[in-house]
């Protein structure tokens, strides 16, 4: 008999200056819904969610800088693995996102795209290349 997972999901935490506008760009410009927005929680905080994925906002201490995890395409703060990147590119880019790399063929069989959010943090989203029509 196989075991069960025990792990179904993750989601990445990403500290912000601004919660609502954080939540409010995932929102806007990704396609995520903000269900859970506790601006009076310690720290504020909200979990925007698209499909089955999440990405945790919470506010960066107050009077400290934002710092990204990595400012170029070399890494990323959160990866989300997706059916269609082409599709995904063609929506953020409808809606204004800030788009850093367009959709690009990597030598490890993966099509991306880079998102900056409005704290500099990178956001990579990728599909198989051989499931991805182009």
């Amino acid at each position: 008999m196989a075991a069960q997972r025990q792990i179904g999901s993750t989601a990445a935490c990403l500290l912000v200056r601004d919660v609502r506008a954080a939540a409010e760009y995932y929102a806007d410009k990704l396609g995520f819904v903000a269900p859970q927005l506790q601006e009076d929680g310690n720290p504020p905080f909200a979990i925007p969610q698209r499909d089955d994925v999440s990405v945790m906002l919470a506010r960066a201490p107050q009077g400290k800088p934002v710092q990204a995890n990595c400012t170029d395409i070399a890494m990323f703060s959160a990866y989300f693995w997706v059916r269609d990147v082409d599709a995904l590119y063609e929506e953020f880019n409808a809606n204004g996102a800030d788009i850093t790399e367009k959709p690009t063929d990597r030598a490890y069989g993966i099509r991306e795209i880079y998102v900056r959010d409005l704290d500099g943090h990178l956001i990579c989203f990728g599909s198989d290349i051989e499931e991805t029509t182009h």
